[in-house]
């Protein structure tokens, strides 16, 4: 059974998704130019968007039979209060192209819907990590704007995209 749970930040917590980010050495290659740090599961916790408090975020297991498989990382209000910020959404290399992400997908965003007060979800996909961009189109997203990204050996653009919650 697929399922979405919160995730706390207990030290179990962060070395569950640090074990999911190792397990997607391609996200990490085509986001950073490297494999992930020892640190990156930790960050995903600590990592906060600019004037946003920590009850705004919010970081999700996802489990299939009650293992943890992959991990989302959301901003409610950013950058405006209008808006939900999904920051990361990743499975295990493994699970991946098994049709599991739109399940997942579904299931985000009945939890977004719940919230209330938002009209849209926002993502950034970078150019150098584009080969996920069809996923998000199927999803209903579309391209609202490009800018500059740099990150390590990374120098690329990220895409905008945004979808209304109806």
């Amino acid at each position: 059974m697929l399922e979405i749970k919160i995730l706390g930040g207990s030290e179990e917590d962060i070395s569950e998704v640090q074990r999911v980010l190792e397990e997607s050495p391609t996200y990490s290659l085509n986001i950073s130019g490297s494999l992930p740090s020892p640190e990156d599961g930790r960050e995903v916790f600590s990592t906060i968007a600019p004037g946003k408090e920590y009850e705004d975020k919010f970081v999700f297991g996802i489990f299939l039979n009650d293992s943890m498989i992959g991990c989302i990382d959301l901003c409610r209000g950013y950058p405006d209060e209008s808006i939900v910020m999904l920051g990361l959404l990743v499975l295990s290399e493994k699970y991946q192209r098994k049709g599991l992400g739109t399940g997942v997908y579904n299931k985000l965003e009945e939890i977004i819907k719940d919230w209330g007060n938002f009209d849209k979800i926002r993502i950034g996909v970078l150019v150098s990590n584009d080969d996920v961009l069809p996923f998000w189109e199927k999803m209903g997203y579309t391209e609202v704007s490009r800018s500059p990204y740099k990150h390590g050996s990374i120098d690329t653009v990220v895409i905008t995209l945004e979808k209304p919650i109806l």
